[in-house]
């Protein structure tokens, strides 16, 4: 994706889902000024400090560093709204991990799910451009983060329970 998609969530706003770029880094600490803890807590599985998430390094890093992966930010009636990480593990890469985060104020909007999907489609067709047959998409949800749970309920991801921790590993399978 080199470019803007817009959508609609549920309000009727505009969303705009772009690449992220250099000049997030300004908006990017005032998303993170913005979340709960409980968010926090949701999206990093502890209470990932402020000063952490926001250093202007790990930021800029954030924003430019395309190496394994991408990200995506979600941009509502102009601001910041979310941010959409995927990357590639696995000597083939044929193994997505997707995260994203979506300011509280914006939550249970469908925001998410336009997120999740895009950051799908830009997987899929790195993919089929590497003539990859299969693609695995996987993600680890806090039990307790029912929102999120159902958003990849809905979008036919499979919840595995591992038993040993809070955390639920999700994974959608794909042929490409």
């Amino acid at each position: 994706m080199e470019q803007s998609i817009e959508h609609r969530d549920k309000r009727g706003n505009l969303v705009i889902i772009r690449p992220i770029c250099n000049h997030d880094v300004a908006p990017l600490r005032e998303f993170h000024d913005e979340l709960s803890e409980e968010t926090v807590e949701n999206r990093w599985f502890y209470n990932y400090s402020f000063g952490l998430r926001t250093d202007p390094k790990r930021l800029l890093h954030q924003c430019t560093n395309t190496e394994k992966g991408f990200a995506l930010v979600a941009l509502v009636e102009g601001k910041l709204s979310g941010i959409g990480r995927a990357f590639f593990s696995e000597p083939q890469g044929c193994i997505a991990h997707v995260a994203f985060t979506i300011r509280d104020i914006d939550q249970s909007f469908g925001i998410g799910t336009i997120l999740l999907s895009e950051l799908t489609s830009i997987i899929i067709e790195r993919k089929r451009n590497e003539k990859k047959r299969r693609i695995t998409i996987i993600a680890e949800v806090l039990r307790t983060n029912k929102k999120m749970v159902g958003l990849f309920q809905k979008q036919g991801f499979t919840l595995l329970c591992r038993g040993y921790d809070d955390t639920l590993h999700v994974e959608k399978s794909l042929s490409i």
